[in-house]
């Protein structure tokens, strides 16, 4: 999850996404990982995360879900080289760590493996930018093909909107609401949306931790032919639920990530 890590105030944040025949390489210019970043990745009941923060990523499945893509994730930072291979001896394989040595730990690559690397390709949004509040940049760089994507959020200013401290609607107390006009450069040229955010309060009855108040993000396109390739997004894209706008929020999500939780 790039976009709850950490980075200097130097740097432009940028998730970099790279494909061949052989592996899928992500590198993010974040500070790197931390001794109680690696105890976390390799426990059960660690995390680094705490209900006060705004994060994307679930305290306690986060890392995890890599082997949903690979059966063997290598994590590379700083003096931290290790590896993980499941199927192991036996469960523990998720959590306990091999050290990477310089020999090639890489496999030829399959159609299975290139046909993963596609699906990958197509599930790249250039509108997960706008739900985030530290990410600036996507690169995609496809080996294969030799061919590479660069997305990038500009924020061209605010809207007309003028920010409100509380906004009151029904049973809901919207918190902060604020607007601005952001902009998604692509190779082909631009895609412009108003984008809305506000903060409310978690109700009570939330059964799994929550902080106490929670974000709420909404785009609408400018341009009239903007084809939205998803719609319902927790920092990810989730589902399409018909609506002609971005939703992004803290839903509770099926385990698999592919779709809202009934009644949330």
């Amino acid at each position: 999850h790039a976009e709850d890590n950490f980075y200097d105030t130097s740097i432009i944040p940028c998730l970099r996404i790279e494909l061949n025949h052989s592996y899928l390489l992500l590198s993010n210019n974040e500070q790197g990982l931390r001794a109680r970043d690696v105890l976390a990745i390799c426990s059960l009941a660690v995390s680094t995360k705490t209900i006060e923060q705004d994060h994307i990523g679930e305290k306690g499945v986060d890392f995890k879900s890599v082997f949903g893509a690979s059966n063997e994730p290598m994590l590379i930072s700083h003096t931290w080289k290790l590896c993980f291979h499941v199927p192991g001896l036996d469960a523990m394989s998720y959590i306990t760590p091999l050290w990477i040595t310089d020999k090639d730990l890489l496999e030829s690559h399959t159609a299975e493996a290139n046909s993963f690397l596609d699906q990958v390709i197509k599930a790249v949004d250039p509108c997960i930018l706008l739900n985030m509040r530290q990410l600036k940049k996507l690169e995609i760089v496809d080996e294969r093909q030799k061919k590479v994507t660069i997305i990038e959020k500009q924020i061209i200013g605010p809207t007309k909107l003028e920010e409100q401290s509380s906004v009151t609607f029904e049973d809901f107390t919207f918190l902060n609401l604020s607007g601005s006009v952001i902009r998604l450069h692509t190779s082909t040229g631009y895609s412009t949306f108003r984008v809305y955010m506000c903060y409310i309060n978690v109700a009570n009855y939330i059964e799994q931790e929550r902080p106490p108040k929670t974000r709420l993000t909404i785009g609408f396109p400018c341009e009239k032919d903007n084809e939205l390739a998803s719609i319902v997004y927790k920092g990810l894209p989730v589902c399409d639920l018909g609506f002609n706008f971005l939703f992004n929020a803290d839903f509770q999500l099926v385990t698999n990530r592919e779709n809202v939780r009934e009644n949330t």
